[in-house]
Formats: C-alpha cells, sequence, structure tokens
C-alpha cells in the first residue's frame, strides 16, 4: 500500500473514513508516518487545527465514522451526495491533495459510521476522474486526475 501513495504527486493523503476521535483517528495518524507524507483526516491533519485550515475536514462531516453510537449522519441523499462530491473534489484540487485511501476493515457498523459508505462511494463514484493504484480487500488507494 505504501508504494501506491508514494507513487504519484500529492501534497497530502486523505484518508477515508475519517475519524475525529483518538479512538480511531490515532490509526490514520500512524499511516502518516508509513507514507512519509501529512494526511488528511478528522483527528490529525496536514494543515495544522486553525478554523481557516478545517474547512475541508469540517466539509466532511457525513464522511465521518466515531466511535460513539449514533453521531454519524444517519440519511443520504443522492442530491446532497453530489454536493459534498463536488465541494470536496474543488478543495482536493485546490490544495493538491490528490491521492485517497479507502481503509475497508476501518468502516464500522451502521451505528459508527452511518451513511458514510454512501458518501464515499458518492465521491468516488466518477470513475473516469480516479486513477486506480491498488485495489485489495483492505485498502483501496486512489489518484485523483486533474
Amino acid at each position: 500500500m505504501v508504494t501506491a501513495v508514494q507513487s504519484r504527486p500529492t501534497r497530502a493523503i486523505l484518508d477515508l473514513p475519517p475519524y475525529d476521535s483518538w479512538w480511531k483517528g490515532q490509526v490514520l495518524d500512524l499511516y502518516s508516518v508509513y507514507y512519509n507524507r501529512p494526511i488528511v483526516e478528522g483527528y490529525f491533519h496536514w494543515s495544522g487545527d486553525r478554523p481557516e485550515s478545517r474547512i475541508l475536514v469540517d466539509n466532511m462531516k457525513e464522511f465521518r465514522c466515531y466511535f460513539e453510537p449514533g453521531q454519524a449522519t444517519a440519511n443520504y441523499s443522492a442530491e446532497l451526495g453530489d454536493q459534498k462530491r463536488d465541494a470536496i473534489l474543488t478543495s482536493l484540487l485546490k490544495y493538491d491533495i490528490r491521492v485517497v485511501v479507502v481503509h475497508k476493515t476501518l468502516m464500522g457498523s451502521p451505528s459508527e459510521c452511518g451513511a458514510a459508505p454512501l458518501f464515499i462511494d458518492a465521491l468516488l463514484e466518477e470513475k473516469e476522474r480516479w486513477e486506480v493504484l491498488l485495489d485489495s480487500p483492505t485498502k483501496r488507494v486512489l489518484w485523483l486526475r486533474r
């Protein structure tokens, strides 16, 4: 997986699903060391924890999983999924964050993740925008084309 992540230029790595708690967020923090690149996710991220730097992270609340059941966004609508996809893709390209890692084994139960898998699928659904660098039973690594 690390070879796939490092194979393309990117300012940072977006790990999905994002967690904003230490419970699983710290697992993603460790990946930053292996990637040798900054990461974007809900617990610690590439840009420092300031209001202006949290725009992308805060815009991804529907994509998050939570340790505490019932905190995740429960409902999905295609319209909101499309809006979120467009806004997030714009931000990723603006900040040159072009590698995305989907951690399939970190996708929690429906009570932990709610509709997050559906929002993640909406983000990644336009196949022509993404180059698949790795697709294994546990990880999926994609590179966002311009």
